[in-house]
């Protein structure tokens, strides 16, 4: 049986680490993009601008309005039509906006996550919602970021409740259910 693992190219985390953009995004453009909303711009957004900015590239922002809805990807990849660089930075839903623009654009891809409960910074897929909020499909893109970049002292700071997967998405397995239930799972020995 073959077994294929695909992931992000990088994966960079620290502390601070988004100060270090400049280090570690793909900067082989003129062109970059920030997908962010303006809670998540308030905290991010000028590190990542001025990294990007000391590195070469132009950077311009997109207010992330979500959810992550086929009305709002075609909105924000109609503002981004041109760049060489999507980074989106946020949570879960403007991280799949971020990856669906940038797989439509067909450009390079940073994830900046600022919460810790969900897996769309390091995913191949965006999770698409109607209009009214309800879920509609996966959209699967086929390739990974380009670079995960997690900075610690900024997911650190989220509140509390974006600390757990079940607040944030609903629970998808077994194991989720029956954490969510209040039900321990059974103790396994170490191997």
């Amino acid at each position: 049986m073959t077994r294929i693992f695909r992931a992000p190219s990088t994966y960079v985390q620290g502390r601070n680490a988004v100060e270090a953009i400049s280090e570690h995004a793909p900067t082989d453009g003129s062109r970059a993009v920030v997908v962010a909303d303006p809670v998540v711009r308030g905290i991010v957004g000028d590190s990542i601008a001025s990294g990007l900015a000391a590195a070469g590239l132009t950077v311009d922002a997109v207010t992330f309005d979500g959810p992550c809805t086929r009305a709002e990807i075609d909105r924000v990849a109609g503002v981004t039509a041109g760049a060489d660089l999507v980074v989106g930075a946020g949570g879960g839903r403007a991280l799949d906006t971020a990856k669906a623009v940038s797989a439509r654009l067909d450009t390079r891809l940073v994830t900046v996550p600022t919460i810790a409960s969900t897996d769309a910074p390091t995913s191949s897929l965006s999770v698409i919602y109607t209009d009214d909020g309800e879920f509609d499909t996966l959209r699967f893109h086929g390739v990974h970021p380009d670079l995960v970049l997690v900075d610690t002292a900024v997911v650190a700071a989220a509140p509390v409740r974006f600390f757990s997967v079940l607040e944030v998405e609903p629970p998808a397995s077994t194991s989720d259910r029956s954490v969510a239930k209040g039900v321990s799972r059974p103790e396994r020995k170490p191997t």
